[in-house]
């Protein structure tokens, strides 16, 4: 087996582009993209930890999270999943529209 076997491309010819990039024409004169999901996912999961930090910083903090969780009934646990539930949505449904709005206003450009 030659070498030349295991890679996709000559040296003479430049590597193929990924699925969905664009070839870089060298003429382009756009901005990077904002990735408003990875802003607003990771200030989701950024207040997730705060919260986290702050239930467990102190031990009667800790004991009165146990306490709280060892009391829920089922109905209050399916209602906690179901709001646990509504907030991911709710956060996808912010995400898309913040990429819908940052494609119509670069289609406006």
């Amino acid at each position: 087996m030659e070498t030349t076997d295991l890679v996709p491309f000559t040296p003479d010819e430049p590597p193929l582009a990924a699925s969905g990039d664009e070839a870089d024409t060298g003429t382009s004169a756009t901005r990077p993209r904002t990735r408003w999901a990875a802003i607003l996912w990771g200030l989701v999961f950024a207040a997730l930890a705060v919260a986290g930090i702050q239930l467990v910083s102190s031990p009667e903090r800790f004991d009165q999270m146990l306490d709280w969780l060892a009391a829920l009934t089922a109905p209050a646990v399916i209602a906690y999943a179901l709001l646990t539930v509504g907030v991911l949505v709710l956060v996808a449904g912010l995400v898309g529209l913040l990429r819908r709005a940052h494609v119509l206003l670069a289609a406006r450009r």
